[in-house]
């Protein structure tokens, strides 16, 4: 249990299956004066279909990247190879720089390892694998991952605590030289608390998530610089920043998820 809750990932879930039936629309305003004109909509979109069995295409459009074209084509593939083991791979072709990234991925129960490769530069991506564990009857999932391009890792380490009450993960990177500790505990059916440790330097941060009882979840951040909010609602997005040094910087935008089907 991460601290984005749950009910977030729910939330993910559904819009997910959304994108599976036909055109999604996206629109996302972060300058509510709309000085940029349609720009400011930051317009997208996508749309997905099943080809034959196990076979799935799509496109993606960005109205700022590429006005007149889908900024994106992909196609993707998946099958069984034996029993709970899973392969599945995705090549997505983007129209602007020509490059194709392939990504493939094999899958046996909750263990995964997963692999890029971008056909313009000849380079592979991030290698990514997830190990789960059962430690003592508590769960444990190690997610190392390996830049292949300039040889730095990332290890995340979650732990489950308390079954689904508390867990605690913590993060080592070392493209950026960081650490952090973070503990998610469910205070009660609707609500989340997660405080976060920055190993290095001591800065703390702590997040609540709360589930709505109309069915939006509600989070906010703060630390000793920010505070940071954002509501999700059935396929409304609004999120905020208040700068505590000068709370006139404050921003807020929307984004809106629209079925065309």
């Amino acid at each position: 249990m991460k601290c984005t809750a749950v009910t977030f990932a729910a939330l993910a879930a559904v819009a997910t299956a959304k994108q599976t039936s036909g055109p999604v629309l996206h629109i996302n305003v972060d300058d509510p004066s709309l000085s940029q004109g349609v720009g400011s909509l930051n317009l997208s979109g996508e749309v997905s279909r099943e080809l034959v069995e196990n076979v799935n295409a799509g496109l993606k459009y960005d109205y700022n990247t590429n006005r007149g074209l889908p900024s994106s084509l992909w196609v993707s593939t998946s099958a069984e190879v034996d029993d709970d083991v899973y392969v599945s791979a995705k090549a997505e072709y983007d129209l602007k720089s020509k490059s194709t990234i392939i990504e493939a991925r094999l899958e046996r129960g909750d263990d995964e390892i997963a692999i890029d490769f971008d056909t313009l530069t000849n380079e592979a991506g991030p290698l990514r694998i997830r190990k789960v564990f059962d430690a003592n009857g508590r769960r444990l999932v190690v997610k190392p991952k390996f830049n292949v391009r300039d040889r730095t890792g990332e290890l995340v380490i979650n732990s489950e605590i308390d079954s689904d009450i508390t867990t605690a993960e913590l993060t080592l990177d070392q493209a950026t030289d960081s650490a952090s500790l973070e503990v998610s505990h469910r205070l009660d059916e609707y609500n989340i608390v997660c405080p976060k440790v920055d190993l290095k330097n001591g800065d703390m941060s702590v997040r609540l998530v709360r589930a709505l009882e109309n069915g939006g979840v509600l989070g906010v951040t703060a630390d000793k610089r920010n505070i940071d909010w954002e509501l999700e609602e059935d396929s409304w997005t609004v999120k905020g920043n208040i700068p505590l040094e000068d709370t006139q910087r404050s921003t807020i935008s929307f984004k809106r998820s629209i079925s065309l089907s």
